[in-house]
């Protein structure tokens, strides 16, 4: 009885702690204050073992409701079950995740894949930046335009390149050229010299003396001496020697006299041998400069901005607008000094030639007045612009002694690796000279401009930026005598240019006036146009160079970007190119010395550029436009007002078809065939097609939700298709055969201009045959563009 009593009382005890304890942990403690006196510090504080117990107890209550919890859920879930309920728990995350992700463009995911850290309209603020808040061209053009040989020149390039952090390669050629030795005119009366020609230019005060030659010469002239009476032919032109011809004037055998301007160098001299001249003199007449003569009361440089009379204009008489380049290597480099060469017959003239001062053949015109008849006007004091010939007993005795040897040129190239594979452009200008120190105008200023244009771009790639394309900057050398440094890279780089590259900007002659000028492939057109919109002309933030340019269009009544490129990598490759300058206005500005020892730095200073803020604009436009032709997602080209200005050409041509074979109906119904087939390609295809192109980047910059990831990725194949599109379209048009008589030249649409040899021709072929009045070749080349458009109409479905 007691056991069990006691027992009992036991088991009421623990029942009646447990029943304690389950309320300590059921009901919040809530402490009452604790007293802080009559109480010892070694004394055990009970609040504190009290709150230690309870803490313990509730920490085993926790532990085993989780505990029983987990064994609930496993005893009523079997492994499959739990496996589905994970995998339901991850696709809701993941629905999570795809409704609140950021919504991306193509355009961006471009940029965000390959780490490029910069906005296409950062890039173009950052570089327009860059070039207004400092400006180098002072000291560009002033080195550029004091070195004493092209030595220096390269050099400067080179070290001026590096310090932008870039690493220029070097491409070297040996070309075949021709220097001078010696030059002399003399004129002699009944076998006695009577005037002898010093064929230099006046020396000025502050000038550095050239350690050069010094007297003019042209660069490819043969050697020869020769005595002979003279004739004054104009400008030498096919309807100069046609309208002598005409009035019986005796010009065979003899000495012709030329006036420069209206066509090329090399075109006189062709055109003189064809028609017998032994040997030319050319001169600049003071009336072809427009306004800004001594005449009209301009005082001559360096008191003034018209031409001093003393000046002389080096240049080169090889046949560029046939068969640019070395003439010993057509179609391949010349990559050693010791290769095996061609003749140069047939890319050079065979009679000897020399370029002489206003002042100095003024009073050998003298001699012919009143003889002959009048042919054209001008501004040689005394002269009245009769053609002679001369007196039997007044002659002329012409030397010319050149060398002729291998030299070597290096061109300069820098790359700037872009995010897509092809498509580069390649911006260049040259920077060798026909005299130094000088070359102001040309090179110094298009070489100045490069050197900005590198800077603004080295900035950019300080701020992390990667070009959408590949982007290379050239200096050529060699370009002076026969454009020899970008034919040989053309020839040694054939096959990596026409796949990669997308278009060519070039930059020579930059400088010499304030008009505006474009010489450019029309598919750039639009392009062209934005980028001179967000250029501010000289600095004016209220005026830009698109408001100017239109202002000097409007009041010439031309239309923007009229004139085709003479380019040798549109003519030869089919790569679109473009040209810009500020040339001379012909009605204010100071007259260019060209390849004069007066294209001078003070020339620049005092009567052109004095701030450089017209190096500046152009700097600014043409580097705007290489990123603008780069860094769009889409090729920047359209076709349709490449195709309205060719189809404008081909009906001028048509009518002249019409003119010149009248009677010829199947020659009429192919020229209609063609011109029908042009105009669709024209006023629909090509219409559509630009449509379609700006539909694709517009939604290359909308921002889609992840979801949409199958059709960014549909949109990703458009655009690249409508890339490889636009980068074919103007290689459609390269033939393998190339043009009649210039094998060279193997673009259908756009070649130099045979007949001048100073600009480009549209549909050259054609309008050749026409002019030879060579039926069969009419009939080829209308066959011939025929199955190009047809191809091109495939292309643009």
């Amino acid at each position: 009885m007691t056991e069990s009593r006691k027992t009992n009382s036991q088991e009421d005890n623990g029942e009646t702690e447990s029943t304690s304890l389950l309320a300590r942990e059921t009901i919040p403690y809530t402490p009452s204050p604790r007293p802080t006196s009559g109480r010892s510090q070694s004394t055990p504080d009970l609040f504190d073992s009290f709150n230690s117990v309870s803490r313990r107890a509730r920490s085993s209550t926790v532990s085993s409701v989780v505990s029983t919890s987990i064994e609930i859920v496993q005893g009523h879930l079997d492994k499959k079950k739990f496996t589905i309920l994970l995998a339901i728990s991850f696709f809701i995350y993941l629905g999570f995740v795809v409704v609140f992700a950021p919504r991306t463009s193509l355009a961006r995911d471009f940029r965000r894949y390959h780490n490029s850290k910069l906005t296409t309209s950062e890039v173009y603020r950052i570089y327009l930046d860059t070039l207004q808040d400092d400006n180098f061209m002072h000291h560009h053009m002033k080195n550029y335009t004091n070195f004493d040989n092209s030595v220096e020149s390269l050099n400067y390039t080179i070290k001026e390149l590096k310090m932008l952090n870039f690493e220029p390669k070097i491409e070297t050629y040996y070309p075949w050229v021709t220097l001078p030795e010696e030059t002399d005119v003399q004129m002699l009366k009944d076998g006695r010299y009577v005037f002898n020609a010093t064929l230099m230019e006046d020396s000025l005060s502050n000038q550095i003396e050239s350690s050069g030659f010094k007297k003019g010469y042209h660069a490819y002239s043969p050697n020869g001496e020769v005595r002979s009476s003279y004739v004054y032919c104009n400008y030498g032109t096919l309807r100069d020697y046609k309208i002598l011809l005409d009035h019986n004037i005796p010009i065979e055998g003899k000495i012709h006299i030329l006036r420069d301007g209206l066509v090329s160098s090399g075109i006189k001299l062709k055109n003189a041998e064809l028609y017998g001249a032994s040997s030319v003199l050319i001169y600049s007449d003071p009336s072809d400069d427009g306004f800004v003569t001594e005449k009209n009361g301009f005082k001559s440089f360096p008191n003034g901005p018209a031409r001093n009379p003393s000046s002389i204009k080096r240049d080169s008489v090889e046949y560029m607008f046939d068969f640019p380049g070395d003439p010993t290597s057509p179609n391949f480099p010349s990559k050693s000094k010791d290769m095996e060469r061609l003749s140069p017959a047939g890319k050079i003239p065979r009679i000897p030639s020399i370029p002489i001062s206003a002042n100095e053949i003024r009073p050998i015109l003298l001699e012919l007045n009143g003889k002959g008849i009048k042919l054209g006007d001008g501004d040689i004091d005394g002269y009245d612009y009769f053609c002679g010939p001369s007196d039997e007993k007044v002659q002329l005795n012409l030397l010319n002694k050149q060398k002729h040897s291998i030299a070597t040129i290096n061109d300069i190239i820098v790359e700037i690796p872009g995010i897509f594979s092809n498509g580069d452009i390649i911006i260049a200008s040259h920077r060798d000279s026909w005299v130094f120190p000088g070359g102001a105008a040309n090179p110094g200023s298009g070489s100045a401009i490069l050197l900005e244009i590198a800077r603004g771009l080295s900035k950019l790639r300080s701020k992390g930026w990667i070009p959408l394309r590949t982007i290379k900057l050239v200096s050529w050398d060699g370009e002076t005598t026969a454009k020899i440094g970008s034919t040989e890279y053309i020839e040694d780089f054939a096959t990596n240019l026409k796949n990669n590259a997308l278009a060519y900007i070039e930059l020579d002659n930059a400088i010499s006036g304030t008009e505006f000028h474009c010489a450019a492939n029309k598919l750039m057109e639009n392009a062209i146009i934005m980028a001179a919109k967000s250029t501010s002309f000289k600095g004016d933030e209220e005026w830009t160079l698109y408001d100017e340019w239109k202002k000097e269009s409007n009041s010439k009544q031309i239309q923007l970007c009229e004139d085709p490129p003479f380019s040798l990598f549109q003519s030869h490759l089919g790569i679109s190119s473009a040209s810009f300058q500020f040339r001379n206005n012909m009605n204010t500005d100071a007259i260019n010395h060209l390849n004069s020892l007066f294209d001078s730095h003070d020339w620049m200073k005092h009567f052109i550029d004095p701030d450089l803020r017209l190096h500046g604009t152009l700097a600014s436009f043409s580097g705007l436009l290489t990123l603008m032709l780069g860094e769009k997602e889409l090729h920047f080209f359209s076709i349709h007002p490449y195709m309205k200005q060719v189809y404008e050409r081909m009906t001028e041509l048509s009518k002249m078809i019409s003119n010149i074979f009248p009677h010829d109906d199947e020659l009429h119904h192919l020229s209609q065939t063609v011109e029908a087939n042009l105009g669709l390609i024209t006023w629909q295809d090509s219409i559509i097609f630009d449509n379609k192109v700006e539909k694709i980047y517009q939604e290359s910059f909308t921002d889609m939700p992840i979801w949409f990831g199958f059709k960014k990725f549909k949109l990703f194949l458009s655009l690249q298709r409508m890339n490889k599109k636009l980068k074919s379209f103007d290689k459609l048009f390269v033939t393998h055969m190339g043009l009649n008589d210039r094998e060279w030249m193997k673009h259908s649409l756009l070649a130099p201009n045979k007949y001048n040899g100073l600009t480009g021709d549209i549909l050259p072929g054609v309008h050749e045959a026409l002019v030879d009045m060579n039926r069969s070749r009419v009939s080829k080349e209308l066959t011939i563009l025929q199955e190009q458009f047809e191809n091109v109409r495939k292309l643009l479905a």
